[in-house]
């Protein structure tokens, strides 16, 4: 898992791209709030499921530069940008593995029938927009580290995948000397991550 939220991007540059790309065995890549404006330069990371890109400004003229980059993204956080097109999600046909899509807070979502007319566009594999199925149901993904409701509806953290998300998760260092969860498994020590500003 590689969280960067709050690291400010505005756009990769290609030194971000060549940093990111050998974290080969990344799962998750959280990028909230990093001023986030272009998907230009994205690292292609083919082993990853899960992508939060939400609390940004993107408009979503490059939404198709996902598909190639993520051939696997399962998960995919978008919400509160400025995504106001229909064409502009439909870019996301492509990414033939979609199974979860959150749109929330973007201006798309006002347009007329939105929830019917995303899930007429985007692949037969997607089960969820926004939270909720094609039913209006809520829906969850339990990736790791998701809470998950036991017999007796209460919360609980799943033991097993809890563990597993930890073993997996690793540290960056950001350019302002914090640290951020980086990979073990990948063997790296901690590195000043290169951001596309100061």
């Amino acid at each position: 898992m590689i969280l960067l939220d709050g690291v400010h991007f505005g756009e990769f540059t290609p030194a971000d791209k060549a940093y990111l790309e050998k974290f080969t065995s990344a799962t998750t890549l959280s990028l909230s709030k990093t001023g986030l404006y272009s998907l230009k330069n994205l690292p292609v990371m083919p082993n990853l499921e899960t992508l939060d890109l939400s609390d940004n400004a993107l408009t979503g003229d490059d939404l198709s530069s996902l598909n190639p980059a993520f051939k696997n993204m399962r998960d995919l956080k978008i919400a509160n940008n400025s995504i106001r097109s229909l064409e502009h999600v439909a870019q996301l046909s492509k990414a033939a593995n979609l199974h979860s899509l959150d749109l929330s807070a973007n201006p798309v979502t006002e347009q007329h029938k939105y929830r019917e007319n995303v899930f007429e566009r985007l692949p037969t594999r997607l089960e969820a927009l926004d939270g909720f199925d094609r039913d209006g149901s809520e829906w969850s993904l339990q990736d790791p580290g998701e809470l998950v409701y036991d017999e007796g509806d209460n919360m609980q953290r799943n033991e097993v995948i809890e563990q597993k998300y930890y073993h997996d998760h690793f540290y960056l260092m950001r350019k302002d000397g914090t640290s951020s969860s980086g990979s073990a498994e990948e063997d790296v020590e901690e590195k000043k991550f290169s951001s596309a500003a100061e």
